[in-house]
């Protein structure tokens, strides 16, 4: 039997607890981001999604099997000692069409998050065969008479690299030996950094075209 990282039971109650506020939290960082779309179109976002259909927030089951460590990754929460120390359960995701348009967004987003009041603020390159920038933040709620700090993480990648993770997770994920995922997740990545690079000299060819015109 798998060591949990944090108390089951106490997951349970603390997320039925903070669940309405994690919603709220997601929704909110969503209407600012999709505010920011509105507002420009030189973000090259292809589209901005909450975490699942309907605004759902990260499935319980889904925490409690983490905590249980998954193959990939069997230490997800050590360290964690309470729910709200998680940084994924409310989440936003950004695909935008080359990776100078994802860095340009996520890293905008971090100053402009951080204009806006937001904690811990933080935009960082994760995902190394996905090439995703995180950008974390938090805020203080209250619910009933005590102050919490939770979290929320806006993933920010490339189409490309978006269609991988969905194929990933189809295929691959939890289902393929630790040695064959690897070895795969490695392939692809390098299939995909090249593949970026002629995206991005396409992009700006159109772009010189465009501009002659």
């Amino acid at each position: 039997m798998k060591k949990t990282h944090l108390d089951e039971e106490q997951l349970k109650k603390d997320y039925n607890k903070y669940k309405d506020e994690y919603k709220n939290f997601q929704k909110e960082v969503y209407t600012i981001i999709k505010q920011i779309e509105k507002e420009s179109d030189k973000w090259g976002i292809h589209y901005i999604r909450q975490r699942h259909n309907g605004g759902s927030i990260k499935k319980l089951k889904s925490i409690l099997e983490n905590n249980k460590g998954r193959d990939d990754k069997p230490d997800k929460y050590k360290g964690h000692k309470k729910l709200t120390d998680l940084k994924d359960i409310a989440g936003v995701r950004v695909a935008c069409y080359c990776r100078d348009d994802r860095d340009n967004l996520a890293y905008y987003l971090e100053g402009h998050l951080k204009t806006k009041g937001y904690l811990n603020v933080k935009a960082e390159e994760k995902e190394e065969e996905y090439r995703a920038i995180h950008v974390d933040l938090a805020k203080t709620v209250q619910v009933g008479r005590k102050k919490e700090k939770i979290f929320c993480e806006i993933q920010v990648r490339t189409v490309m690299a978006d269609a991988w993770a969905v194929q990933d997770t189809k295929f691959s994920y939890k289902k393929l030996g630790d040695a064959d995922s690897a070895t795969l997740k490695k392939a692809i990545a390098d299939i995909l950094d090249g593949c970026e690079n002629l995206w991005e000299m396409v992009k700006r060819k159109s772009q010189d075209q465009n501009n002659k015109k």
